[in-house]
């Protein structure tokens, strides 16, 4: 399955979920000033080595960190807009069609020091 997102200021992205077809999380784009796409993939060649649902680790962090310092580690918009455009996503492939999002234009700058997972 592929779900393709058209962003407001013209990022186009798409998500594909290959699942039997590989492990982990894939990441490719295109770069300005580059002819070659670039590529990474996160995850584990084989099951035997892989922590089942790792990405949730992160996740309880922060949830951890919020309930200590009563401050989120990343703005609570990321978690708003990525739910909401992931259900969308589901809802416009039961539906058939394109669905525009005019309540997803939320103001959104991430902050310098985001929070991402470390290995």
């Amino acid at each position: 399955m592929a779900f393709l997102l058209n962003y407001k200021d013209g990022l186009q992205a798409v998500a594909y979920m290959l699942n039997g077809h590989s492990r982990g999380w894939t990441f490719a784009g295109k770069l300005k000033g580059q002819a070659e796409p670039v590529s990474t993939h996160f995850g584990f060649p084989n099951r035997e080595q892989a922590h089942p649902l790792a990405h949730f680790d992160g996740l309880v962090h922060c949830m951890e960190e919020m309930f200590v310092t009563g401050n989120p580690c990343y703005p609570v918009e990321r978690t708003l807009l990525t739910s909401c455009a992931l259900s969308l996503l589901f809802e416009s492939r039961v539906w058939k069609k394109l669905i525009e999002t005019p309540e997803l234009h939320i103001p959104y700058r991430a902050p310098r020091d985001t929070f991402f997972q470390r290995s």
